[in-house]
């Protein structure tokens, strides 16, 4: 496990951007994966009551790669999310994230690619149609089929 990672996840909102940022620490079990998901469901409840069109950042960088398990459970939250009113979602990861299976919590939705990015800040950017500052090697794109 990387040094320094607590057990868990973060769920922040910018109410100004419309942007829910995931932040997942550290391991994720089965237990914490389910508390996440209804935690998630009430907050993407409110966003959807106050905004049409919302965004979503997932941050991978502090965490382990999921069980398969806890992989369902993101991916049912994921779709959840799209299901009520999300128009899309960034993905912040480092190399070792970037590897486990993005299959798994893209699932069969109707978007075509996911964007990986190695900051908050340009995840954000691209995800508001802002530029992005650099191309090169803080944004990379890769695409999976969903």
């Amino acid at each position: 496990m990387k040094s320094g990672l607590r057990k868990g996840f973060e769920i922040d909102y910018d109410a100004m951007r419309h942007v829910l940022i995931l932040r997942f620490l550290g391991i994720l079990d089965r237990g914490m994966a389910q508390q996440f998901e209804h935690r998630f469901q009430g907050d993407v409840h409110a966003i959807h009551a106050s905004a049409d069109r919302w965004y979503l950042l997932l941050d991978f960088t502090r965490c382990m790669p999921f069980p398969n398990d806890v992989q369902e459970i993101v991916w049912h939250a994921i779709e959840f999310a799209r299901q009520q009113g999300m128009c899309n979602k960034a993905i912040v990861a480092d190399g070792t994230i970037v590897g486990f299976q993005p299959t798994s919590l893209t699932g069969d939705s109707d978007m075509q690619v996911d964007f990986y990015f190695q900051s908050e800040a340009d995840a954000i950017r691209w995800l508001l149609d802002e530029p992005v500052n650099s191309v090169t090697p803080e944004h990379t794109t890769r695409s999976v089929t969903v």
